[in-house]
């Protein structure tokens, strides 16, 4: 990921998190299953919007309307916060 640092615990959680079968490597079918065209990721569509208006994560929950101790949101609240940051953005 371009421009994005990550620390030395975040890389091995990353890492299990791809790992599926706990073999200590990342094989093309672990990694495909997790990695795809943007088209079908919605995570990749929803990154590259935050991406695009260069702001931190901190902006993000601001701009959202949104704190870090408030509880979990719903996928509406979801919905409504993205299209804060994308007008554009549609139910799909």
């Amino acid at each position: 990921l371009k421009g994005i640092e990550f620390s030395s615990p975040e890389v091995d959680l990353l890492f299990k998190h791809f790992d599926q079968n706990k073999d200590g490597h990342i094989d093309f079918n672990e990694w495909s299953a997790k990695i795809y065209e943007d088209s079908t990721n919605a995570l990749a569509l929803i990154w590259e919007v935050i991406q695009s208006s260069g702001i931190d994560s901190d902006e993000l929950l601001h701009k959202m309307g949104l704190r870090i101790w408030d509880d979990a949101i719903d996928l509406s609240t979801f919905n409504r916060c993205m299209r804060v940051l994308d007008p554009t953005l549609t139910d799909q």
